[in-house]
């Protein structure tokens, strides 16, 4: 309820402040994102089982590789979207929706710079949820909520599109980091076994 929430967020205030129109071209802009979704998507699904029996059993070796994998790929589907927002963003605006979306590139490369955030954020959250780490994203999700609320309101009536943009930017960044630290925090306090097991593949490889 939450992830669908903080989607919805940026909509709300870019139709009040700016109307109908300008609503269109951010939702349309912003399902860009959904095509780098699903293949990350796809990834963090394969390696779930993985991520799961790396993080509870061990070895740890395991699940730094496959969670290093992820990212690895996570970050080259982003930083392949925002090449192609800087080199001919406007021809695919034009291309895929029509000629007066190329007037909104800079919106465009916004929007890719957040979506590779997002590829990252979604392969650490497949990580978490492997893990079994609950209670905390929703805490987390609660956070980016109103951190989102706050940027809106203060960035959509003095910068419009752009700052329905950088406030999802900010939302997607309070996201990442967040779920980055809950990742870090129960990765020091895991069973001592899957530690143990861990620090013995380790040795015996070495």
């Amino acid at each position: 309820m939450l992830s669908a929430l903080i989607g919805m967020i940026p909509r709300y205030f870019v139709q009040g402040y700016l109307g109908s129109r300008e609503l269109g071209v951010f939702a349309a802009i912003s399902s860009l994102i959904s095509i780098g979704l699903m293949p990350v998507g796809a990834l963090g699904m394969a390696a779930f089982v993985r991520l799961a029996r790396g993080f509870t059993e061990g070895p740890s070796a395991d699940f730094v590789k496959i969670l290093s994998t992820l990212l690895g790929l996570s970050l080259a589907i982003g930083i392949v979207g925002v090449t192609l927002a800087y080199l001919a963003g406007s021809q695919i605006l034009t291309l895929l929706f029509r000629r007066e979306y190329a007037a909104y590139t800079d919106l465009l490369k916004l929007t890719m710079i957040n979506g590779a955030i997002t590829f990252l954020t979604a392969s650490l959250g497949a990580s978490v949820t492997a893990a079994r780490i609950f209670k905390p994203q929703v805490m987390i999700l609660a956070i980016v909520g109103g951190t989102e609320i706050l940027a809106c309101f203060l960035l959509v009536p003095r910068i419009g599109l752009t700052g329905a943009a950088v406030a999802c930017l900010i939302g997607t960044l309070v996201q990442l980091i967040g779920t980055a630290m809950i990742l870090c925090v129960r990765w020091t306090q895991r069973p001592p076994a899957s530690r143990v097991h861990g620090m013995a593949t380790l040795e015996s490889n070495s």
